[in-house]
């Protein structure tokens, strides 16, 4: 008896011992990742910083953001509430862990009991988030506004509080009801939309920019926007009394797509987390094409038109989110025409993200290739028909980035700069696109010793972003010249040989890889 009575109090001990090192284990990783978080935002700010030299403002620059300022920043504000409610309707923002949905939400046990301090958790990391991206914005305010530091900082960390819990709120809100997925996405888009088109047409306030004012009142001077505070507390309150009501389908779906993306994040699989991610937005191929084509028996454009009939089954938001990503290329290159060196890298990002939508096609053969092999054509020339959509339909979206560059202006000069430079942005693009899908790492880490082998996953990493970057390279450098007063032409032309050349080496790369 007493043996027993010892063996149980030894499995009590190890048991109470497994808990407290895995609630420990969990307390670091969540410490960890806040610390990577505020030390990535550190150096963005302070990157940032050292290009704004604290010089002043002009007065013309002082106009500009007392009357859009307002607007721009309520545009922001509505974009993410509207991110927000959209992961709302796809089942977040709750992460639960699968075997924490199908046994313990399962078990009768009261589910706010369960999911209260989950919220809760939540809710506080998604406001930290946002008092942490606010200080870095009012750090950055300060720099070129009128208004003490410390003002600005606060009134920023304010607004960041405000914007985290508005949106982790009105996404647990839309989770905890099970709104419909489409209206509540037409509708963050139409909101979207609506503040875009008055702020284009001049009406900085009348849509959104009361949104905008809490952020500005340093330099605003009115207070008004401290009413705002109020019903974002109201939000988070009903988020958190809401959350308990979300579907549990929806949460274990969720759970294990969210384990697949991490495993694939630290695999560095890019292109299965591309995949997984497409799924979490249940991002689903039409059933109907939107254009029909007739049967064929041509072999030349065979490839071609299968390649044509899959962007026929596209769905409308995919479609929308490459004209959303083809304006923000444009803006990007706008800002890099105007001299801001940081809108390289930003747009390089965008033009990544671009040229891999483009180039799914060349990815879903790849994912295939068993197939592809057992077509009578060479790999080799197989992958060269491939090109011709993502190119194609680059082309197309660099239309709609210089429709999107023009709504800050427009010039003869921009225009002709404008034709000379989409190309190679384009061709830049689509190379980062295509080494990303085909695989996660263009270099040979097998062969790289031990002490290489951390900065080469880092190199191989970075090769499609730095290729995609130099996109918009020509951009800064021509519009530098521009300013300077010298020919656009000449200079055009011996910058855009860069993306042209990588771009042209990566697809040489593709074509001699094949389908491997």
């Amino acid at each position: 008896m007493r043996s027993e009575g010892l063996a149980a109090y030894r499995e009590m001990r190890r048991v109470r011992r497994a808990r407290l090192l895995g609630d420990n284990a969990a307390r670091f990783d969540r410490f960890y990742q806040g610390y990577l978080t505020v030390f990535f935002v550190a150096l963005v700010t302070a990157y940032l910083a050292s290009l704004l030299h604290e010089t002043q403002s002009t007065p013309a620059q002082l106009a500009n953001v007392r009357n859009y300022g307002p607007g721009v920043v309520g545009i922001l504000f509505v974009v993410a509430v509207a991110l927000g409610t959209r992961s709302g309707a796809r089942g977040g923002p709750l992460v639960v862990d699968a075997p924490d949905v199908r046994y313990v939400l399962s078990a009768p046990l009261p589910r706010r009991r369960v999911l209260t301090p989950l919220a809760l958790r939540k809710l506080v990391s998604w406001t930290l988030l946002g008092a942490l991206c606010g200080t870095a914005a009012g750090v950055l305010a300060s720099l070129r506004l009128p208004g003490t530091r410390g003002a600005w900082i606060g009134y920023g960390l304010l607004f960041g509080l405000v914007v985290g819990g508005t949106t982790s709120g009105a996404a647990m809100v839309v989770s905890g009801l099970r709104l419909a997925r489409w209206p509540v996405t037409m509708a963050a888009l139409g909101g979207v939309a609506w503040g875009c088109v008055a702020l284009a047409t001049g009406r900085s306030l009348a849509q959104f920019g009361w949104l905008g004012q809490l952020a500005l009142i340093p330099f605003l001077r009115d207070t008004s926007g401290l009413l705002l505070v109020a019903p974002a507390m109201a939000i988070m309150v009903v988020g958190l009394l809401t959350a308990p009501g979300f579907s549990i389908e929806a949460a274990e779906r969720r759970a294990d797509l969210a384990a697949r993306i991490k495993f694939g994040l630290a695999t560095r699989d890019f292109r299965t987390v591309i995949v997984l991610s497409k799924s979490l937005a249940q991002e689903r191929s039409r059933r109907r094409r939107w254009i029909a084509f007739r049967a064929g028996s041509g072999r030349r454009f065979a490839v071609w038109k299968r390649d044509i009939e899959g962007l026929a089954r596209w769905p409308s938001t995919r479609l929308l989110r490459l004209v959303a990503l083809a304006v923000l290329a444009g803006l990007a290159a706008r800002a890099a025409w105007g001299g801001f060196v940081w809108a390289v890298p930003l747009g390089g990002v965008v033009l990544w993200l671009i040229g891999v939508e483009v180039s799914s096609a060349l990815a879903i053969e790849a994912e295939t290739r068993i197939w592809a092999r057992s077509f009578p054509v060479p790999d080799s020339t197989l992958m060269r028909r491939h090109f011709a959509l993502p190119l194609a339909m680059g082309i197309a979206c660099g239309v709609v980035a210089v429709g999107g560059a023009s709504l800050v202006g427009w010039n003869r000069d921009l225009a002709v700069a404008a034709l000379a430079l989409v190309v190679p942005a384009v061709v830049g693009a689509v190379g980062g696109g295509v080494i990303t899908n085909l695989r996660d790492a263009p270099l040979d880490l097998q062969s790289a010793s031990p002490e290489l082998l951390g900065p080469f996953s880092l190199v191989s990493d970075a090769i499609p972003l730095a290729i995609a970057s130099c996109g918009l390279l020509p951009v800064f450098e021509v519009g530098v010249t521009y300013r300077g007063g010298a020919s656009l032409t000449v200079d055009a032309l011996q910058w855009i040989a860069v993306p042209l050349a990588l771009g042209a080496a990566a697809g040489l790369w593709a074509v001699k890889k094949g389908f491997r």
